[in-house]
């Protein structure tokens, strides 16, 4: 039987997408929320690898979790993104931690990709901090502060 919970870390229950979590999807990507919960909802079913609607003692925090890559993005995408009003650096520090036990044991994932910038929630020092190396800028016009940060198994974890 398939966990309804298959993410947790110390404070933090990831469970799979649904349609219920529209407003918790409005409340972090603002008037993208929609499209973006539609994505999750289909990379979920297609592909069963999707971003966790993520609590934390029973609360909507925010999305995390894997997307598959594809095209010149090599491995899966790590990404996450909390609501405004909760401690973002333990939080994301607990799940950046927990989610590479994840991605490397659970999904079998040797290499992994992440955006940072100045307004991502995992920075690109928490991210080195972790093993992931600056890969160089991301393809994205107009925002040239944004990075692409890559890890694989071979990368060295600091403690």
């Amino acid at each position: 039987m398939k966990s309804p919970n298959p993410f947790q870390t110390r404070h933090l229950v990831g469970r799979v997408p649904s349609e219920a979590d529209t407003a918790l999807y409005d409340r972090v990507y603002g008037g993208l929320g929609a499209r973006e919960l539609q994505r999750n909802l289909q990379d979920a079913a297609r592909h069963g690898v999707a971003p966790w609607t993520l609590q934390v003692g029973g609360r909507d925090v925010g999305v995390g979790g894997f997307r598959l890559g594809f095209g010149a993005d090599e491995g899966i995408e790590l990404m996450l993104a909390l609501v405004p009003d909760v401690p973002q650096v333990g939080l994301a520090g607990e799940f950046l931690t927990d989610a590479i036990l994840f991605g490397e044991g659970t999904l079998r994932a040797d290499r992994v990709f992440a955006f940072a910038d100045s307004e991502t929630t995992l920075s690109m020092r928490m991210l080195h901090d972790a093993g992931f190396h600056d890969a160089g800028p991301a393809p994205v016009p107009g925002r040239p502060d944004r990075r692409i940060m890559r890890w694989t198994s071979a990368s060295l974890r600091r403690a």
